[in-house]
């Protein structure tokens, strides 16, 4: 099968010329990356043979397709032409992305480019790219749920916050929260009831935490947002990041060493890890990958609490602190 009809048979959710078009210059990255990957495996070209014919290195085509560097116009147009791509209107298509990619007009560029690291701002933007997203979030209420007033009673209590710091958090949590729209991704969260035993006790304005659990009680009833309660987990004292849950329970023995994050593109998974300084960092090893989505769905369906149940537990949190 040729590139070029390996393209043209693509399903709605695969390709750059299908989909739906990209809203972002990140979205545009995204498409063209995966569309220049697709088209080399259907040429079934390695990427030492297409680095070869085109001068290249195989590491310069390996960076392309990860994502480490952009793309131009040129090296976009030589690359599908190097893939036996020679349709004047795919090839269009594919360039115009290349240089929509290249622009910096995305969400989190201008006044936030100075209050986040590069591995940061590359998970915010593959969060609002996403049409799937999946969250197993260990000790605190994940940010992408988090209320205004909540937000603030925390960074109070954990950080010597300036106010523009402050500030910069919120505005940062209101861009990311755009996603919580009906129309938005498919959102499904993991939160562990540790979390939500550390909100009673936390020295928080009752005001502030009935805000929090009750958005997270409305919002967990939206069509696209799904909520899930990982029940009985005991924190450790040292690293509450680490989970520990009694030997008996029948989780212990497969759930995941720390919170992560799942976020889908045209159907292409990409898996983002803790690291020291960041919030989320990109994992690029493929292998790993389909492993987490397989860890997430065991714990959502066979030791998480449904959405039904985890609301009236959540609910219960309410009284508990009233």
């Amino acid at each position: 099968m040729s590139a070029l009809h390996y393209l043209n048979q693509a399903s709605p959710h695969h390709g750059l010329l299908a989909g739906t078009a990209p809203t972002t210059p990140f979205a545009h990255r995204l498409r063209v990356r995966k569309t220049l990957r697709r088209c080399r495996d259907a040429a079934r070209l390695t990427r030492e043979e297409l680095g070869a014919r085109l001068d290249w290195s195989e590491s310069k085509v390996l960076r392309i397709e990860v994502g480490h560097v952009g793309i131009s116009s040129t090296d976009a147009e030589a690359f599908l032409r190097a893939c036996g791509i020679c349709d004047p209107d795919i090839i269009a298509q594919v360039v115009a992305s290349a240089r929509a990619g290249r622009r910096r007009t995305g969400p989190f560029d201008g006044k936030y480019h100075d209050t986040m690291t590069a591995n940061t701002r590359e998970f915010y933007e593959h969060e609002q790219a996403a049409d799937q997203i999946c969250y197993l979030q260990f000790a605190t209420i994940p940010d992408l749920l988090v209320r205004p007033a909540y937000a603030i009673a925390t960074l109070a209590r954990f950080q010597h916050a300036t106010d523009n710091q402050q500030q910069a958090h919120l505005d940062t949590l209101a861009t990311r929260q755009t996603l919580l729209r009906p129309d938005g991704p498919l959102l499904t969260i993991v939160i562990d009831q540790g979390a939500l035993e550390r909100a009673i006790h936390a020295p928080i304005p009752y005001a502030a935490f009935a805000d929090q659990l009750t958005h997270l009680i409305n919002i967990s009833q939206q069509s696209n947002i799904s909520v899930h309660v990982l029940p009985l987990r005991i924190c450790r004292q040292d690293n509450p990041e680490t989970p520990v849950l009694p030997l008996e329970h029948p989780a212990a023995a497969c759930i995941p060493s720390c919170s992560f994050a799942l976020v889908s593109y045209d159907d292409e998974w990409s898996l983002f890890m803790p690291n020291i300084g960041d919030t989320l960092v990109r994992h690029h090893d493929p292998k790993d990958t389909p492993v987490y989505v397989e860890q997430f769905a065991h714990l959502q369906w066979h030791f998480c609490l449904n959405p039904d149940d985890s609301r009236a537990l959540i609910s219960s949190f309410l009284s508990r602190r009233c």
